[in-house]
C-alpha cells in the first residue's frame, strides 16, 4: 500500500502494521513559460486596482503576475507536472511479482478535480516499462430535474441537490501492470492545472 502513511514512518505493507521506508516526496514541475527562473520579485499593488500581488521577472526581461488571472494552475492557468517514483519494490516490501504481473491494483482518490493519471512500472528482469492510464473523476454534478414535474418548487429552480453532489467523496479505480522481475519501481504522474488528491495506491 502506497499512501499518505508515508508521512508517518513509511507506507503500510500488510495488516500487521509493518511499514516500508518509502519516500514521501513528489516532484512538481511547472509548465509556466518562465519556468520560475526568477531574477527579481516584488509584492506590490496591481496597477489600476486596490489589490496586491507578487510580480516577478525572468531572465528574458518578462514580468509575470504570480497569481495570474485564472482560477487554477500556476499563475492561474498553467499546468503543473506531478511525478512520484518509488524505490525498487521487492517481495519483502509486500509486492508479489511471481505471477508476471501486478493485478487488481487500486488507486483510491478524492473526487476534487478531473485529471489524467498515469502509472508506469519498471520491471528489473525485463528492463522494460509497462504503463496504465486512467482519468480520475471530478465532482459529479447533480441532476437539475424538477420535483414532481413542476417548473419549480416553492419558488426555487429545483428541489434538493443543485450543486456538486459527490464532491470530496473517496472513489476507486483499478489497474494492472504486466512484467517480470525481482523488483519493480512504480512511477505515478499527472500534468494538469486542476487540483487532485490521490489518497492511496494498493499494489495488489
Amino acid at each position: 500500500m502506497l499512501s499518505k502513511d508515508v508521512l508517518h514512518g513509511g507506507a503500510l505493507l500488510n495488516d500487521k502494521g509493518e511499514k516500508g521506508a518509502l519516500s514521501p516526496w513528489t516532484i512538481y514541475t511547472t509548465q509556466h513559460p518562465s519556468s520560475f527562473n526568477t531574477s527579481a520579485a516584488r509584492y506590490m499593488r496591481r496597477p489600476g486596482t486596490n489589490n496586491h500581488s507578487v510580480y516577478f521577472g525572468d531572465s528574458s526581461g518578462r514580468i509575470f503576475d504570480l497569481n495570474g488571472s485564472g482560477a487554477s494552475g500556476d499563475a492561474g492557468s498553467y499546468e503543473i507536472q506531478t511525478v512520484r517514483k518509488t524505490k525498487p519494490l521487492k517481495a519483502e516490501d509486500g509486492i508479489d511479482l511471481e505471477r508476471g504481473a501486478l493485478r487488481r491494483c487500486e488507486v483510491n482518490y478524492w473526487r476534487v478535480g478531473e485529471v489524467d493519471f498515469s502509472i508506469t512500472g519498471e520491471f528489473a528482469d525485463e528492463l522494460s516499462d509497462n504503463s496504465a492510464g486512467m482519468t480520475l473523476g471530478g465532482p459529479i454534478s447533480s441532476t437539475t430535474s424538477v420535483y414532481f414535474g413542476g417548473s419549480n418548487y416553492f419558488g426555487g429552480a429545483i428541489y434538493f441537490g443543485q450543486g456538486a453532489l459527490y464532491a470530496g467523496l473517496l472513489a476507486m479505480q483499478t489497474f494492472s501492470l504486466v512484467g517480470r522481475g525481482s523488483s519493480c519501481a512504480i512511477t505515478f504522474s499527472a500534468t494538469s492545472e486542476n487540483t487532485f488528491s490521490v489518497d492511496s495506491v494498493n499494489l495488489g
